[in-house]
């Protein structure tokens, strides 16, 4: 009995053309996150990520990659291009990450990282040069393009800007803001971060 009233209620609630049109919209961006699962098989993305662009763009997640809610996945848009982000098998993508490419631009991520709830990775600034307001300026080409290797940790907040390679096994103090390349099994912190260490043997 409780099933049917329940029922009845959603079917009365259907007469709210608000709240049909977000229906629709939170069908329509399961089916997107569908296709992108069925196109990374073995890969784990919540529902209530976003992935932007991605069939202008590439998009390659290896097997057993989590991305969790509020992730936003932005491979770009028809005025700054699209971009190419590569994520190896294994490697978990936090709450509330902000992932961002704009024209032939690229993130690499390799296997078996982590990266932390709230972290930006951007891999492509605005030209800043006078004459065109920055809203309206396409992509500087350079610095450009984040790479990194393989068992990595991003601590939470964390901001990678472009041109930054972090090689593998380093590891990245919460709220770091990384400028610069980054070595293998380096400790990192602060803004601009700096190492403080490196992991031990």
């Amino acid at each position: 009995m409780n099933a049917l009233l329940t029922f009845f209620r959603g079917l009365r609630a259907l007469r709210h053309p608000a709240l049909v049109r977000r229906l629709g919209d939170l069908l329509a961006r399961e089916q997107e996150i569908d296709a992108v699962r069925r196109r990374n098989p073995g890969t784990h993305i919540s529902s209530d990520a976003v992935i932007d662009g991605w069939r202008e763009g590439t998009l390659r997640l290896g097997a057993g990659v989590t991305v969790e809610r509020g992730t936003l996945l932005n491979l770009g848009d028809p005025h700054n291009g699209f971009g190419t982000l590569d994520v190896g098998e294994g490697t978990w993508i936090g709450q509330y990450d902000n992932l961002r490419l704009s024209g032939g631009t690229t993130i690499r991520i390799g296997a078996r990282c982590l990266i932390s709830q709230f972290c930006t990775i951007v891999a492509a600034n605005h030209s800043i040069a006078r004459g065109v307001r920055i809203a309206d300026a396409l992509p500087a080409e350079s610095p450009r393009d984040v790479t990194i290797g393989d068992d990595v940790w991003l601590g939470a907040g964390v901001i990678v800007l472009p041109g930054v390679t972090i090689a593998d096994g380093a590891v990245i103090g919460a709220g770091s803001v990384v400028t610069e390349s980054v070595g293998a099994y380096e400790i990192r912190a602060g803004n601009p971060a700096r190492t403080i260490g490196v992991r031990p043997e």
